[in-house]
């Protein structure tokens, strides 16, 4: 499974990026931030969001999600990265054996929402020569309008030791502690 999310740039932050620059100390005397500085928090900001959705399956922001399956992988059905419900569903579509899209009818398929996480389930298996199944879906923050304290604090956590270290760093002892504030919040993976 492959996918890419792309998110909407039309939303508001998770945290306030005022917010976020108080946590990291770095406004100057007259209240405004280095040019510089402000595109490298949002960046690592948007990072730290980034990584809390990966790592908890919860959309904090409204995006939509293409996902890319090889047939073999279960011809009834595929597991969907983010919750989602059949109306964020915009298409399904696989490769016949001349390397056409071929469009599956929604009447053919529907949403499992009681499995953890979220599956497309086809009334009938694909044909064996599909390849490349594709799946596009809109997913919409399921926290909302403000995400929870052990959320907002990871966010902040994150996004701070993204700017104080410009390199990679495997600090597994941090990432251990993040997990832990994210836990609660993680969607359990349930076969």
């Amino acid at each position: 499974m492959h996918y890419i999310a792309i998110n909407d740039g039309n939303q508001s932050p998770v945290v306030d990026i005022e917010r976020v620059y108080e946590h990291l100390r770095i406004s100057s005397p007259l209240g405004e931030v280095d040019t510089y500085d402000e595109d490298q928090v949002k960046l690592y900001l948007d990072a730290a969001v980034d990584y809390i959705e990966n790592y908890t399956s919860i959309p904090l922001l409204t995006k939509v999600v293409k996902m890319s399956y090889d047939n073999t992988d279960n011809p009834y059905g595929y597991q969907l990265k983010y919750y989602t419900n059949n109306e964020g569903v915009n298409s399904i579509k696989y490769r016949n054996q001349d390397g056409e899209l071929i469009t599956v009818p929604f009447s053919d398929a529907f949403i499992n929402n009681v499995k953890t996480p979220n599956e497309v389930v086809f009334k009938n298996p694909l044909p064996d020569y599909a390849t490349n199944v594709i799946i596009e879906y809109q997913v919409t923050p399921v926290i909302t309008p403000m995400a929870p304290a052990g959320i907002q604090a990871a966010i902040l956590l994150l996004t701070a030791h993204f700017y104080d270290n410009r390199s990679l760093t495997g600090n597994e002892k941090f990432l251990n502690e993040i997990h832990n504030i994210l836990n609660p919040y993680k969607i359990r993976w349930h076969h």
